[in-house]
């Protein structure tokens, strides 16, 4: 359908969008309206949690969906992919946290002192995900382990205030997603 100047219509470039996802066509209708209505909330779980980043990304670079829209389901989307940081490029995920301000789905405030951090590091690059749990980070530490990462480390550091860009309590983890430049390395462990 064309608008008035001969332009496909929102519903149309949505529409073509929403299928440039090559999602699966039971989904794409409810995928579409929710789109059109501007609620990506319940996207995120109804396209799944490995797909939601990639295509939240392409809706976004494509101007369906707002930064206000992204940034109300960015904690979501990080706590809801496996491995978010293999679904889209970590310098991404560390613009968008930085750009979206602090994000809490508890309600907790921003860190107000530096606070103590643990991390399962495997391989070189430093991730965003930390958390407060040091039994929690041994866990995930001893998984990595079992799928043969790359020289699996358990760090244990500093965050600054200024650099926690989110905290959460999902999935019982503890979680605080830090900008790793913020973060001051005190041990490491194999």
């Amino acid at each position: 359908m064309k608008d008035i100047n001969n332009k496909p219509s929102r519903l149309d470039i949505i529409s073509a969008h929403v299928q440039a996802c090559r999602l699966p066509h039971y989904i794409e209708g409810r995928v579409i309206v929710d789109l059109v209505k501007g609620d990506v909330s319940a996207i995120v779980t109804l396209v799944g949690r490995n797909e939601a980043p990639h295509c939240i990304k392409y809706w976004f670079e494509s101007e369906i969906i707002s930064f206000e829209q992204l940034r109300s389901v960015l904690l979501n989307m990080w706590c809801s992919a496996e491995f978010p940081c293999r679904a889209l490029p970590r310098r991404l995920w560390l613009d968008w946290f930085r750009r979206a301000g602090y994000l809490s789905d508890e309600s907790a405030p921003r860190p107000t002192k530096p606070t103590e951090v643990w991390r399962a590091q495997a391989g070189r690059v430093r991730g965003l995900s930390w958390t407060t749990d040091k039994d929690k980070a041994v866990w995930f530490h001893k998984r990595n382990e079992l799928l043969r990462l790359k020289d699996p480390l358990v760090l244990r550091g500093f965050v600054q205030p200024s650099g926690v860009l989110a905290l959460t309590g999902a999935r019982n983890e503890r979680e605080i997603v830090c900008d790793p430049a913020a973060v001051k390395l005190v041990e490491m462990a194999a």
